[in-house]
Order: C-alpha cells, then sequence, then structure tokens
C-alpha cells in the first residue's frame, strides 16, 4: 500500500493553483525544477483528457523517472474547484506522483481505495489534513482486509465462458472499458477470443497495446468518464461506430484491481434507453406507456442524429385525440390522412423512418393512446395562459406545455438548439433527457 501521504484543504477554486498547492504539500524537499515539471506535466495530462473520475473526484497523476517512493496528496475543498471544460465541479482531489513503472499499479491502487463504501461522505465532513490523511489510511486497511475472495473467483469463471457465448452470436463482440494497458493484457489471456474492442479516453493507449497484436479489433478513443458505460455507447452509436442489432459484453470496473466489477449485454440500441425511467411515470391520464417510451425512443434518436445533418426540433402529443382534437389545426396536408389504421401505428418499425423525414415538417405529431398516427405537421392552438417558462424556451415548448393543460395528453418536445428533450402533462416540466 502507498504509506507517503500528505493532505491539504484547499482554499483555491483556480485548478493551476490547486494543483502546484498539492505538489508542493506531498514534495517540500524537491527542487522547484522537478516541482514545475511535475506540476507542468499534471497540466499537460489534463488537456489530453479530464482525470475526473466520477462527480465531485479528480485523480490528476504525474509519473517521473527519477526513482522514488509513491506519494499521494490529498485535498478537499468545501466550494469546489471547476475542473474542465465541461463545468464539472470537484471537492476531492487526490494527487499521485510516482515513478513511471509503478504508476499504474499506484493509480489502481488509489483508485480502488476511492471505491470503499462511505470514505467520500467521510472525507466530505474531514475538517483537517491529518483527518482526511487518517480516512485514507483506514480505507486502505478496510480494502486489504474485505477483497471478496468467492466474488472474484466467480467473476473470473464468468469472464473464460465469454468466448463460448460469442461463438453463438456471429453479431456479438466484447468492449473493454479501460485505461490500464496492464489490466487490459491480463485480462485479453482470459479471453480467447478475436472479437474485442477496447474503449479508453487515453490516446496512447493504441499504441501501448500493440504487444497483443491482432487481439484488439479496435480502439475507441472518447473523451467521457469511463464510468458512465451507458452514455459512452450512445456517443459511439450516434457517431455510428456501433451497428444496429449488435450484442455487446461490456466488461469494465477492473481499473482498481485485476478483477472487472462489471459485466452487462447491452443490445444495440434498444437497450441505450432507460424504459424502467418511463415504466415509473405516475400520469394521471390514461396514457399507454409503452406508447410514449416508443416516442421517447425516437425523439432521442431524433435529438442525436437530427436530418441529413441538421439538427431538428418538434413535438410528440400523446393521449386521447378527441379531447386533443378541437385544439388541433392543420398546416399541410396530413401525410396520414386517410391510411389504414396498421399502416399508420407508432409501434411499427418500419415507419420509424418515414417519422424521422416528417420531423422536418413544422408542427406537431399526434399519437392517439392507441399508438395511432392521427396527423403531422399540426398546428396547436393552444390559449393564452399565464404561466412562465424556463429562460431560453420559445414558442414551440410554450405549444407544448400548453396543450397538457386543455387536454389529458403528454407532450414531447425536442429543442433544435440543444437537442435536449423535455416531457410535459399538466402544465409541467416533468422530465428532462440531456
Amino acid at each position: 500500500m502507498i504509506t507517503k501521504m500528505s493532505a491539504v484543504l484547499i482554499q483555491s477554486e483556480d485548478k493551476e493553483q490547486v494543483l502546484g498547492e498539492m505538489v508542493e504539500s506531498c514534495l517540500p524537499s524537491a527542487s522547484q525544477e522537478m516541482k514545475n515539471s511535475i506540476l507542468e506535466e499534471c497540466l499537460e495530462r489534463e488537456r489530453a483528457a479530464t482525470t475526473v473520475a466520477e462527480k465531485g473526484l479528480a485523480f490528476p497523476h504525474a509519473k517521473i523517472q527519477t526513482e522514488m517512493e509513491p506519494v499521494i496528496c490529498a485535498g478537499y475543498s468545501r466550494t469546489g474547484v471547476e475542473w474542465d471544460s465541461s463545468g464539472e465541479i470537484v471537492h476531492i482531489v487526490v494527487l499521485l506522483v510516482c515513478h513511471e513503472d509503478d504508476h499504474l499499479k499506484n493509480l489502481a491502487e488509489m483508485a480502488a481505495i476511492m471505491q470503499v463504501p462511505g470514505i467520500q461522505e467521510k472525507l466530505a465532513c474531514a475538517d483537517t489534513p491529518e483527518g482526511i490523511i487518517r480516512i485514507l489510511e483506514d480505507a486502505g486497511k478496510f480494502r486489504q482486509r474485505n477483497i471478496p475472495q468467492e466474488k472474484e473467483r466467480m467473476t473470473h469463471a464468468l469472464v473464460r465462458q465469454i468466448a463460448g457465448l460469442l461463438e453463438s452470436s456471429t453479431r456479438s463482440k466484447v468492449l473493454l472499458f479501460s485505461n490500464i494497458p496492464s489490466r487490459v493484457i491480463k485480462l485479453l489471456k482470459e479471453l480467447k477470443s478475436n472479437r474485442l474492442s477496447l474503449v479508453t479516453n487515453l490516446k496512447e493507449m493504441e499504441e501501448q497495446l500493440s504487444s497483443v497484436g491482432t487481439r484488439i479489433d479496435e480502439v475507441f478513443l472518447i473523451e467521457g468518464n469511463l464510468n458512465h458505460e451507458k452514455d459512452v455507447l450512445r456517443e459511439l452509436w450516434t457517431r455510428e461506430r456501433l451497428r444496429e442489432g449488435e450484442i455487446l459484453i461490456c466488461i469494465s470496473g477492473f481499473e482498481h484491481n485485476d478483477m472487472p466489477h462489471n459485466i452487462s449485454l447491452t443490445s444495440i440500441p434498444w437497450d441505450l434507453y432507460n424504459e424502467s425511467r418511463i415504466l415509473s411515470y405516475r400520469i394521471p391520464h390514461k396514457i399507454n406507456l409503452e406508447i410514449l417510451s416508443r416516442v421517447i425512443y425516437l425523439a432521442s434518436e431524433l435529438a442525436r442524429q437530427g436530418r441529413e445533418g441538421k439538427p431538428v426540433g418538434t413535438i410528440f402529443v400523446v393521449g386521447e385525440y378527441r379531447k386533443v382534437e378541437p385544439y388541433c389545426k392543420q398546416l399541410i396536408i396530413n401525410p396520414f390522412g386517410g391510411m389504414s389504421h396498421r399502416n399508420r401505428s407508432i409501434l411499427d418499425p418500419s415507419l420509424s423512418e418515414t417519422i424521422k423525414e416528417f420531423s422536418k415538417i413544422d408542427g406537431a405529431f399526434i399519437i392517439g393512446n392507441d399508438g395511432q398516427i392521427h396527423s403531422v405537421g399540426t398546428y396547436l392552438s393552444v390559449p393564452p395562459n399565464t404561466a412562465a417558462l424556463p429562460p431560453g424556451l420559445g414558442a414551440r415548448h410554450a405549444a407544448a406545455r400548453g396543450i397538457t393543460l386543455v387536454a389529458p395528453v403528454v407532450s414531447v418536445v425536442i429543442s433544435e438548439s440543444t437537442g435536449t428533450i423535455r416531457i410535459f402533462w399538466d402544465g409541467k416540466e416533468q422530465d428532462k433527457y440531456s
């Protein structure tokens, strides 16, 4: 375990100043030249990819060629420090400085310590540097005592069985989520398969893994957090790096030790949307949640992909058609007018591209509780109301919200400028998908 630790209560709100303060704390007797070199390497790493590991926690690190014992500086900021271009606010900063040969091993050890249950809550309550060090030391001892051997044995047995699963499906492959070459190489010895891809946010990973030859089919370089697996898969699907119908066996969470902590199956693109979130909606009308789930799925596709390279904004209204019909006025000839019921169900996968194409038309989609698309390009003639919209929302959102004040419906609206999807019923924004 890493034993040389220091800690600081962070006062600055500037990332560079924070890192400079922490380098000074963990290497007080080092030459100024070395301190400057370490600080510059930390900043260079930050410019290449954020070191935010999860919400509120950053792991800056520097590897040096000088032989030295690994050192850790842990800092806590009560006000928080804006850490990257996304505006992520960090309260806990753990800086590692060590020899380049020990870099990956020690980084993984500190990452594992920060996963000990309750440690982040304890750090948030610490009020002295000594208190921070004591919490980290106790967490390290706890981890050494509580490595779940039985879980580890079963997990590795599952990993060894994955090759057999791949043989039963020509459209399946394994995605490894990792930034640590040594962990990947070790896991590859158990994965007896050639259908393997790597997801990482370190540019040098592909070069460092060259020793495994063709075992890695493809390297997906991303900017997001590897812990946010579904967000990463959505990004890859949007960039058309994943194909519809692929079954992915995702292996992640082995940054902390040699044991994968998460093995999951994802069907592209159907499993990228959280249907349980929609099914938990408590809508005070007889809204068919299966229909609404399909609408939100299509809206999500439109928000990410747009049409012909351009963003799309539109409204879907779902509910009892006869109650919303008095507020509808057709702007164009209704493309779905006169079509049979079986040819205009929103649940029909063959209509997906047609619906996406019609989304370029101004106006709303009106969809009944039975899933029938009654009209497209429909103007919502909503009576004036005094409820104020949040700043930045315009006429489309006003219409989407307003229709839910006068009819027992749910509206799903896509913002053309941001791609954000908002869900309204009873005149209120009930959910938001960014």
